[in-house]
């Protein structure tokens, strides 16, 4: 029985290329092209919530 191909399956044969198709990336230069942004944006969302987690785990410590 044949497994159903999913959207990460064409994405990725896309990106790769297969025995029969060549790669077409399209993810990895659209990540290159914005990465410093990418990592700015992921590190600041980071610490921003897990500050909140600590105000929040503070304020719950502090009523005991």
């Amino acid at each position: 029985m044949a497994r159903a191909i999913r959207a990460n399956d064409i994405a990725y044969m896309m990106e790769y290329g297969t025995s029969k198709q060549a790669a077409t990336p399209w993810l990895r230069p659209a990540f290159l092209s914005r990465a410093e942004e990418a990592i700015q944006t992921t590190q600041t969302e980071l610490l921003s919530r897990i500050d909140r987690i600590v105000k929040k785990l503070a304020a719950q410590n502090a009523r005991k």
